[in-house]
């Protein structure tokens, strides 16, 4: 059949007012995410008649997914140059695979794996021209977070009032990292709804850079300050002067919360102060086992010998001072093995004698009934503080009840 030249993408779309859509020219099916050749009415029906095409149709109307999947089209096609039909397939795709692989957290180098690439030429239609990981990082990636963030701008203008959660830490290389999330209530189906906005690397961390950080993410998402409900950081004086000296004047309807999980670890550290030899204990069993790995199964098969143990409960827990909770969990492991120490220590001291970390371990043991009393008071009492860290840090929380908890403790 000859191709109509003077029919245009829009004229399609009044003929098919359900399922299609113009942008930029092209003719769009909305359910498969593909450009569709407008200028032939049969290459339409053929495609609107495919079984591929009714399979999806029906998957995306038992959903809600048809309106952000349009826009969504739109809003990929509008970060491109305008180009030829079968490069605007192309760009969607290599988008597609990019935003995939960044939300599965794979890094884009696996692309580069020869077989896997063979394995997307043979079995991926245009597989065989997806870009290297380089062009993919140079060319999409930033394109990707250019949509993830006019997504979240629309959320946000959707939702009205907004809670800001921020929280600083340090990265592998001892960087100083600040992690901004929002807190807003989904339009769609009022739950609260809580967002990553930004990641930013700091010089130095007082309460000059934190406000500087909190007041750039905001206008850089197009916040309201007059829509900031709260400002939710942990319990560290520079979080507490960011926001008396700097935020409060900005944000009128804010109140400062601070983290609750972050108090009930700040209390839970009381218990830590109050027994220095079980502290002791734990940080030197650590070092007999992190500088020397091959102990880890020593250990394990000292006990299989003499307790006839076998399991995964066998494995050693160590203290990780980032991670709440983690000192109880030692504590009720070493409450439970500590009687089998003092052998071990004499095994392995005829391995590698004249060991400073086995001598001081064995200095320790030498009042191991005191410390098993001791281990044994904190693994009875000390369940409640690490039940209640693991409840606050749940995403399933309401904030009355909470506060309600807080009051008890």
């Amino acid at each position: 059949s000859k191709k109509a030249k003077n029919v245009s993408a829009s004229d399609r779309v009044k003929q098919y007012p359900l399922g299609v859509l113009s942008d930029g020219g092209k003719l769009f099916c909305t359910y498969c995410n593909v450009t569709v050749d407008h200028y032939r009415k049969s290459s339409v029906d053929r495609h609107l008649d495919s079984s591929t095409h009714r399979k999806r149709k029906v998957e995306i109307q038992t959903t809600t997914a048809n309106d952000s999947l349009a826009k969504k089209q739109k809003t990929v096609t509008s970060l491109f140059q305008k180009s030829t039909e079968n490069r605007e397939a192309q760009n969607y795709l290599n988008f597609e695979l990019t935003e995939a692989f960044v939300c599965a957290n794979i890094p884009l180098e696996k692309l580069d794996n020869k077989k896997l690439c063979e394995f997307l030429r043979q079995h991926v239609t245009n597989g065989g021209v997806i870009p290297s990981s380089a062009q993919l990082r140079r060319e999409y990636l930033p394109k990707v977070a250019e949509c993830h963030k006019q997504e979240i701008m629309e959320l946000i203008k959707r939702s009205g009032y907004l809670s800001v959660v921020t929280d600083e830490s340090t990265d592998s290389q001892d960087q100083y990292v600040l992690h901004i999330l929002f807190v807003f209530e989904d339009a769609s189906d009022s739950k609260l709804k809580v967002v990553l906005t930004d990641t930013m690397y700091l010089h130095a961390v007082n309460y000059k850079t934190i406000s500087q950080a909190i007041v750039k993410c905001l206008n850089k998402f197009g916040v309201h300050f007059n829509n900031i409900s709260a400002f939710i950081s942990d319990n560290a004086t520079y979080m507490s002067k960011a926001y008396n000296q700097k935020l409060q004047g900005l944000l009128p309807n804010s109140v400062h919360l601070t983290c609750n999980a972050h108090i009930v670890a700040l209390a839970s550290d009381i218990w830590r102060a109050n027994f220095p030899e079980v502290d002791k204990l734990i940080a030197t069993v650590k070092k007999v086992f992190k500088y020397c790995p091959s102990r880890k199964l020593h250990f394990k098969e000292h006990l299989q010998s003499t307790v006839q143990a076998v399991g995964s409960n066998l494995r050693v827990k160590l203290s990780v001072k980032a991670r709440w909770g983690s000192w109880y969990a030692a504590t009720e492991y070493h409450a439970q093995y500590i009687t089998f120490y003092s052998t071990f220590v004499e095994e392995e001291m005829e391995i590698t004698p004249n060991t400073q970390v086995l001598n001081e371990l064995k200095r320790l043991l030498d009042n191991s009934e005191t410390l098993q009393v001791q281990l044994n008071l904190i693994t009875r009492y000390g369940k409640e503080l690490v039940y209640l860290i693991k409840w606050f840090e749940s995403r399933e929380i309401r904030v009355h009840q909470a506060y309600k908890v807080v009051d008890l403790i």
